[in-house]
């Protein structure tokens, strides 16, 4: 098998960070980049509970989390990725599933390395992941290893 670039989809969250030691190891073992993917909160299909959000003020959000992503993964490939080639950084924002899958195809990624359990705390009708690991595991034309985060 031969891997050139992994892909880390990462919520951020502390459940999707466990997944950076697997990262680490498996590039330095195999010599691969590591490509990160943050992919934002979609608010197409947000829910006004408290009364409907304006465009404005979407796209204000939108950028504010963006540009704060920007600067967590940042922190992130320095605490936890030391010595890892980073390829590239993506951020965006849509159905994490569908834009994991569209990175894998326009990157050329070679594996993905995810959670089990991210910002939602996991837990599809089995309980071992959630439903965006589940439908990567499922569909991405590479290999995919997941990282149970509640395991030590």
């Amino acid at each position: 098998m031969d891997v050139k670039t992994i892909l880390w989809p990462t919520d951020l969250s502390e459940n999707s960070l466990h997944a950076a030691e697997s990262v680490k190891y498996l590039s330095g073992k195999l010599g691969a980049e590591v490509l990160l993917l943050y992919v934002g909160f979609n608010l197409d299909n947000y829910f006004p509970a408290y009364g409907e959000g304006s465009d404005e003020n979407h796209m204000k959000f939108e950028a504010w989390e963006l540009q704060e992503a920007a600067k967590r993964l940042d922190r992130v490939c320095g605490e936890k990725l030391d010595g890892c080639p980073i390829m590239d950084k993506v951020i965006t924002t849509g159905d994490p599933a569908q834009k994991i899958l569209d990175t894998i195809d326009k990157m050329n990624v070679d594996m993905v390395v995810m959670s089990t359990s991210g910002r939602g705390g996991g837990g599809d009708r089995s309980g071992l992941c959630g439903g965006v690991t589940e439908k990567i595991v499922r569909t991405a034309p590479v290999h995919v290893l997941t990282v149970n985060p509640h395991v030590k």
